[in-house]
């Protein structure tokens, strides 16, 4: 009976926490310009009825894929053009990315842990804070997050290891198609880093390559070879190495954050959370010899921090210059 009270407690506070995510979420205007990019160009979208070419004032803009485009179209063609619909798509990301916390802690701890990691994370202010503008990060962190959610499930439950499998390489694809390649290639680095960890590479052979390779690339191909038909190389070329290489190599901008910067901008968006990280990440590391969730939720959070940490340009997501 107390364990089911505590969990009606954590679930009752887990609804409060998630409902400021889409109260009054179209009560403010659009709040800067890269909100308005990403709320102008489906409406250009609509207007024009090309949905391959994004544009921004009809001039053309290449800098990002176009899947969120769409979902932001997608929503202006159901409930109209207005503030409201223009970031529901983002606040439902944030809604799966709790959800997908609670996934990982019920792996790690049962019902009740999978409830406390879900609360924190829609306690935290950052997230409610991107989740009520378009911030296109929030996508994805949410296909990320259910590739790693995915590859966890295939761990520890070998009887659908590929079911999970497959649903991974389709939730890879679709952040390929978000954000670009940054989405294959993170994923991939943990994956193996973790497999190595435990001297498991041969299991690679297991992860079922081909058929991961066929459906993400089914759900990005067509779009680029569309845009290739339309506009050949140029633009493809120009986001691949310019938003993704050139961004990464470079500093874009001037810019003097060093090899730290996101340490505190963590510690921030997570406060008062964040108090608990030199708890958790100890029981993690230490615990981690016996769960192979634990080891791969550490390897996943140092791949993540020490890749944006080397990257010359880095981003505080508050000031939204993506």
């Amino acid at each position: 009976m107390l364990r089911r009270s505590r969990y009606t407690l954590l679930a009752v506070l887990l609804l409060a926490a998630v409902l400021p995510y889409f109260l009054n979420l179209g009560v403010s205007s659009i709040w800067d310009a890269n909100e308005a990019f990403y709320a102008q160009t489906p409406r250009e979208m609509i207007e024009t009825g090309d949905y391959i070419t994004p544009s921004f004032n009809f001039q053309l803009r290449m800098n990002k894929p176009v899947l969120s485009y769409w979902n932001v179209a997608a929503s202006y063609r159901v409930f109209g053009i207005s503030e409201w619909s223009e970031r529901l798509p983002i606040a439902l990301g944030a809604l799966v990315i709790i959800g997908t916390a609670f996934g990982l802690g019920r792996l790690l701890s049962g019902t009740y842990g999978g409830l406390l990691a879900a609360l924190v994370l829609a306690t935290s202010p950052r997230l409610l804070l991107l989740a009520r503008r378009i911030i296109i990060d929030v996508h994805i962190t949410m296909w990320m997050g259910l590739v790693l959610l995915c590859f966890a499930h295939a761990e520890t439950r070998p009887q659908r290891r590929r079911l999970y499998l497959c649903l991974m390489y389709v939730a890879a694809g679709f952040g390929v198609l978000t954000k670009g390649p940054v989405a294959v290639f993170l994923p991939a680095v943990v994956f193996f880093i973790y497999l190595a960890s435990q001297k498991r590479l041969g299991d690679l052979r297991h992860m079922l390559l081909p058929t991961g390779a066929v459906l993400s690339l089914a759900i990005v191909v067509p779009w680029y070879y569309l845009l290739y038909r339309e506009h050949g190389w140029e633009y493809i070329g120009s986001f691949i190495v310019g938003e993704n290489l050139g961004r990464y190599a470079e500093a874009v901008g001037e810019q003097s954050r060093g090899l730290l910067f996101y340490i505190p901008v963590m510690l921030a968006d997570l406060f008062p959370w964040s108090l608990m990280i030199p708890i958790a990440m100890w029981w993690a590391i230490r615990y981690q010899r016996h769960d192979r969730v634990a080891r791969l939720l550490v390897v996943w959070i140092a791949v993540i921090v020490a890749f944006f940490s080397l990257s010359g340009t880095k981003e505080d997501l508050t000031s939204c210059r993506l």
